[in-house]
């Protein structure tokens, strides 16, 4: 989904222990570096700065109403969303509430895309210094890579059957992305464009 159409999606009420408690002091200065709230300082707030919290607080709610480069996935049957905030991927109601962290610190995920059967997630991860594609179960449980090598593979999107995943890939290293699939369960990759342009975001 593009940007505009995410703010919509974006009215949740995060569980402040949920997300990283990363926040700067009160300033004008919305460039200044991050650090972590201890529990004994002023008023902080998170990276995005419409969502204030308060340092002296164990828990508290942040409010996000929008974000910035953010990635959201709805389930088949219109019941939660899985978003990707601040390196993490998040389970959170539809009709709003407290988020569920679903993903790990070191897996580093991205561009999350819910199957169209519903019983799988797929989404590329940094993990290891390159992108591939990974996936997972709605409630986080089932993490495995699926594919493997040196180039960087994205973006990508399940199948209707929810056996393959296209992706985009520069994986030839002819210089440009382009289309793949691979075969969830065995892990057989398939190139399906080889033009010299870059081609990317694949849909079913």
């Amino acid at each position: 989904m593009r940007s505009k159409s995410r703010a919509a999606m974006l009215r949740w009420a995060l569980a402040f222990g949920a997300v990283a408690a990363a926040c700067t002091t009160t300033s004008d200065d919305r460039s200044a570096p991050l650090t972590t709230c201890d529990g004994a300082g002023p008023v902080c707030r998170s990276p995005l700065p419409f969502a204030m919290v308060d340092a002296g607080a164990t828990r508290g709610p942040v409010v996000l109403e929008e974000g910035t480069n953010v990635a959201a996935t709805i389930a088949p049957d219109r019941s939660a969303i899985i978003v990707e905030l601040h390196g993490a991927l998040f389970l959170v109601p539809a009709g709003g509430g407290a988020a569920t962290r679903l993903t790990p610190d070191w897996l580093e995920p991205g561009r999350p895309h819910w199957s169209p059967r519903g019983d799988l997630v797929a989404f590329q991860a940094y993990a290891g210094g390159t992108f591939h594609i990974w996936v997972m179960h709605p409630d986080g449980s089932g993490l495995r890579r699926i594919t493997e090598g040196h180039g960087d593979d994205r973006e990508p999107r399940v199948s209707p059957d929810g056996s393959r995943i296209a992706f985009a890939s520069d994986r030839a290293f002819e210089g440009s992305y382009d289309i793949w699939v691979v075969d969830i369960a065995s892990g057989r990759l398939t190139r399906r464009t080889t033009s010299p342009a870059e081609e990317l975001e694949p849909v079913w």
